[in-house]
């Protein structure tokens, strides 16, 4: 038996239907957002920068047939500006300059991109996965399920609301767009700052009639590009039709306090460190998540309550653990536990262990610097990220190459008194293969006096080996552990 104390299965089932809302979220008919879009990792993008962080306007309107959907969007480092129009089954790439008017555009190009309409939670079979704090601000999370191939679905696209109905984040496990939302889905996180009914602009509105009664200008291009993926979208970018340049004042009026690529120190993790938080990964409930980080001691537990052996059949009363091992002084004996726990008579008892898997030991502290990471963006006094007049976010990227032409992107989230907000791993290829993808941290505690040797424990040596549908164990176990990622003491 672990020493820890996850919650009973029952209380956690019971403030998840506490707050279940009495019905799911609706779009407003008309709405506007501004969005900070983070990529996935893609190193085939023709996009010299692929990873950079897109800022984007939109605005949709649902009261006219056929509904439309404008997104313009700004580069925050290679500072760049481009503006698209969807509606119908169509496209087209509009002809502007950032706060300026709309001349004309090129198109219409065929997509399988839809508007999404008010329901667009109800009429993709939206299910409430539970109520989390996100930055600070709680939410209620909806996941809408992707269509498996020969199977049931065991994961989906997670739409986050405010308790007040406004969509406040989109994490998009799939790098396909299963959802098929223009621009917003082509990313793997679409955090949203600002999201209100609001009346479009005049310009807008005036395009839009323009459009209507066929007299809005156009131009003549050949283009076979449906902009459905992030690979999509960066090859249109790389070679676009029309662009124009914009400033960092021109972005920060849109992400009030973002500064591309500040010069700012990178976070170090204290010997001793303690997490709270809420993981998204192969189910459709979060994970209840602790985490225990003992440098020095060589250990390191995660437990993730709600993750099973058979993903996508989570409950709270199943429960796995990652138990890392270190060796400072031998870093050959490094290895890796993972024990599957089910709450049995009251109690959680340890069933089955994925292990041992050798070579993976208890990350540095300073494994975002090891693993070559660098602040992309920084956000300061924005409330909507959870930041008071002068506190900051510093949003890092930490690349690492998967072999075979692959390239992920961890992105950590740190304010600038190094306390953790987010972690996850963005895969544009095989993007699915791992079942822990993203942690919100509700606390992170540095120095963290409960950690004490008293809170390790490793049942698996007396334990048998779990099948081989474990939900750690299925695709590549090393991945599975969550923040931070799994670096030998050595690199």
């Amino acid at each position: 038996m672990s020493p820890i104390a996850p919650l009973d299965p029952a209380d956690l089932d019971a403030s998840r239907k506490a707050a279940m809302p009495a019905q799911g979220p609706l779009l407003p008919d008309c709405w506007r957002a501004q969005a900070l879009l983070t990529p996935y990792g893609d190193s085939k993008s023709p996009l010299a920068n692929y990873d950079q962080i897109v800022v984007a306007d939109v605005t949709c309107d649902n009261r006219t047939a056929p509904s439309y959907m404008r997104v313009s969007l700004y580069l925050t480092e290679s500072l760049q500006y481009f503006d698209f129009w969807f509606s119908g089954s169509s496209w087209r790439w509009l002809i502007s300059t950032p706060g300026g008017p709309i001349t004309g555009s090129y198109g219409p190009f065929d997509t399988t991109l839809s508007v999404p309409g008010p329901d667009l939670i109800a009429s993709r079979g939206g299910r409430y996965g539970n109520t989390w704090p996100i930055m600070g601000t709680m939410t209620d999370g909806w996941v809408l399920p992707t269509p498996s191939a020969g199977g049931s679905p065991d994961h989906g696209s997670w739409y986050s609301f405010t308790q007040s109905g406004e969509l406040f984040r989109i994490f998009t496990f799939d790098s396909d767009n299963p959802v098929r939302l223009p621009i917003l889905g082509a990313y793997y996180l679409a955090n949203l700052p600002a999201f209100s009914a609001q009346e479009p602009d005049e310009e807008t509105l005036a395009f839009a009639r323009a459009l209507a009664n066929g007299s809005a200008p156009s131009e003549a291009a050949e283009l076979s590009n449906p902009l459905v993926t992030q690979e999509d979208l960066q090859g249109a970018l790389a070679s676009p039709l029309v662009s124009h340049t914009c400033t960092v004042e021109q972005i920060q009026a849109v992400i009030p306090g973002l500064v591309p690529t500040p010069s700012a120190p990178l976070p170090v993790w204290t010997d001793k460190t303690y997490i709270l938080g809420w993981t998204i990964g192969t189910d459709f409930i979060p994970y209840r998540t602790l985490v225990y980080y003992w440098y020095t001691y060589g250990r390191q537990d995660s437990y993730f309550q709600g993750l099973g052996l058979e993903p996508g059949q989570g409950t709270y009363a199943a429960m796995q653990a990652t138990c890392l091992h270190s060796d400072h002084a031998d870093p050959s004996q490094d290895y890796s536990d993972f024990p599957q726990y089910l709450f049995v008579n009251g109690d959680w008892t340890p069933q089955c262990c994925d292990g041992n898997l050798p070579g993976v030991g208890v990350p540095r502290p300073d494994f975002v610097k090891a693993t070559g990471g660098e602040i992309a963006a920084s956000i300061t006094g924005n409330p909507a990220f959870g930041l008071g007049p002068d506190e900051t976010l510093n949003l890092i990227r930490c690349p690492f190459q998967r072999g075979a032409g692959e390239e992920a992107l961890f992105w950590v989230w740190f304010t600038g008194e190094q306390v953790g907000v987010l972690f996850t791993e963005a895969n544009f290829l095989n993007s699915t293969d791992h079942s822990l993808q993203l942690i919100d941290y509700e606390l992170f505690q540095r120095d963290a006096d409960n950690v004490t040797e008293s809170v390790f424990h490793d049942p698996c040596p007396s334990l048998p080996v779990c099948p081989s549908s474990s939900a750690l164990a299925r695709r590549r176990s090393w991945r599975r552990v969550i923040g931070p990622r799994a670096v030998n003491p050595g690199v």
